[in-house]
């Protein structure tokens, strides 16, 4: 799966940001960063952040759905 979102149980702004990725149709990944000790520790409180797991770019909150729209829409075309 190309996109991940790094998130944990109880987050309203992870909830937000899956809500945001459904509406602009991505198929997508959720993984609670709290399951796996080696992810809590890279992104702590950090989260949700959006992953694009064939570059490697990442997109953490805070973002506008604009700026999301934009970083599905750059790596798609880069992928092209």
């Amino acid at each position: 799966m190309r996109w991940i979102l790094y998130s944990r149980s109880d987050c309203p702004l992870c909830e937000y940001a899956a809500n945001l990725l459904q509406a602009a149709g991505v198929v997508f990944t959720e993984v609670d960063v709290d399951g796996e000790a080696s992810l809590q520790q890279q992104y702590g409180l950090q989260v949700p952040v959006i992953a694009d797991s064939i570059n490697g770019r990442e997109l953490a909150f805070p973002f506008e759905p604009e700026q999301v729209l934009a970083f599905i829409k750059e790596a798609s075309e880069g992928a092209a």
